[in-house]
C-alpha cells in the first residue's frame, strides 16, 4: 500500500487555509476602527442598538421596536427579517461594543460565503475548482460592493447562506441522511430569516435545484429512482419555511397593513431604470482612449434588461 504524497494529503487544509485568508484579505476594510461607509450601514448599527436595549430588558423577540420612528415605534420585525441582527447581537452579549460587533458580523458575511461556497463547488468537482469558486464569490463584484458601499447587511446573510443551503441539499440527495435532511431545512429557513426578497429569489431556484439533483445525483436510494430524493428535499424544503413561518406568516396576514407597492413606485428600486438604453449601448466612446464605451458588465445586464 503505498503512503499518498504530503501535498494530496494535506491539500484539503492548505485549500480550506487559503480559502479563509482569501476571505480576510476581503474583509480587511472592516479591520478599522470605524463602520464602512455604507448607504444603510449606519441604520442597520442602530437596529443593533435598538435590539441590544430590548435583549437586556429581557425581551428577547419583538416585532416591535418602540425606539423607530423618532420614539413613536414601528413594526420593524413584523416584516422586516431578524435574523442577521441577532447574530450580531451574539457579539454583543459576549461583550464587543455595538460597531465591533455589527463588522465582526459583517466580516463573518465574508468568511461564511468563501467556506460555503468552497465545501458546495468541492464536492461537485476538485478543491482547486472550489478556491476559484469561493474566491470568485467573495470578491465578487457585487458582494463587495454590497458590504462596504451599499451596507446591505441583512442581504449580505442571505448571500452567505445560499452555498451552504445547495451543499446540504445535495449531501441529502447523495446521502439521504437525516441529519442532512435537519441541515438542509434549518439553513433554509435562515435565507428566510435573514432577507425576504432574497429568499424570494432563491426558492425557485432551490426547487429548480431539487429536481437537477434528484435526476442527476445517485446515491444510496438509486435503484428506486429519483422520486424519493426530490421527495425527502421537498420535506427540508416545507420543514423550512414551518419553522420560519413565525416570521413570514403574520407579515403575509398582515400585509394589507403596510403599503407594499411603494417599493415599485420608487425609481431606484423599479429595475427598469437600472439599465443602459439602447442607443447608450451602442454609441461610440465620447472619449479618444482604447477602452469601450461601456463596461461588459453593463452591456450585458443592458442585453438582459432588453430581453425581459
Amino acid at each position: 500500500m503505498t503512503t499518498p504524497k504530503p501535498a494530496l494529503k494535506y491539500a484539503r487544509h492548505i485549500a480550506l487555509l487559503a480559502v479563509l485568508a482569501i476571505a480576510l484579505v476581503a474583509a480587511s476594510p472592516l479591520f478599522t476602527p470605524r463602520l464602512p461607509h455604507g448607504a444603510d450601514t449606519l441604520t442597520h448599527f442602530y437596529k443593533l442598538v435598538q435590539l441590544d436595549d430590548l435583549v437586556r430588558q429581557g425581551i428577547l423577540y419583538s416585532r416591535w421596536f418602540p425606539h423607530k420612528a423618532s420614539g413613536f415605534g414601528a413594526p420593524l420585525f413584523q416584516y422586516y427579517a431578524p435574523l442577521a441582527y441577532y447574530v450580531a447581537q451574539v457579539f454583543r452579549l459576549v461583550g464587543w461594543e455595538t460597531v465591533t460587533s455589527l463588522r465582526l458580523a459583517f466580516g463573518l458575511t465574508l468568511v461564511g460565503a468563501g467556506l460555503g461556497m468552497y465545501l458546495w463547488v468541492r464536492d461537485v468537482l476538485d478543491e482547486g475548482s472550489a478556491v476559484v469558486a469561493a474566491t470568485a464569490y467573495v470578491c465578487g463584484p457585487y458582494m463587495l460592493f454590497n458590504a462596504f458601499f451599499r451596507g446591505g447587511f441583512t442581504e449580505q446573510f442571505a448571500l452567505m447562506l445560499m452555498p451552504w443551503v445547495l451543499w446540504t441539499f445535495r449531501r441529502l440527495a447523495l446521502t439521504g441522511q437525516i441529519g442532512y435532511l435537519a441541515a438542509g431545512a434549518v439553513s433554509y429557513a435562515a435565507v428566510v430569516l435573514s432577507h425576504s426578497l432574497t429568499a424570494l429569489l432563491f426558492s425557485p431556484v432551490l426547487l429548480a435545484y431539487t429536481v437537477v439533483l434528484a435526476v442527476g445525483c445517485r446515491g444510496p436510494d438509486a435503484g428506486t429512482g429519483g422520486a424519493k430524493r426530490l421527495m425527502t428535499q421537498w420535506a427540508a424544503i416545507a420543514l423550512g419555511l414551518g419553522l420560519s413561518a413565525f416570521f413570514w406568516l403574520p407579515a403575509i396576514v398582515e400585509r394589507n397593513a403596510i403599503r407594499t407597492e411603494l417599493v415599485s413606485v420608487n425609481p431606484s428600486l423599479d429595475y427598469h431604470y437600472n439599465f443602459i438604453p439602447l442607443k447608450a449601448l451602442l454609441s461610440r466612446p465620447l472619449t479618444g482612449g482604447i477602452g469601450p464605451a461601456v463596461s461588459m458588465v453593463a452591456a450585458t445586464l443592458a442585453v438582459i434588461g432588453m430581453v425581459a
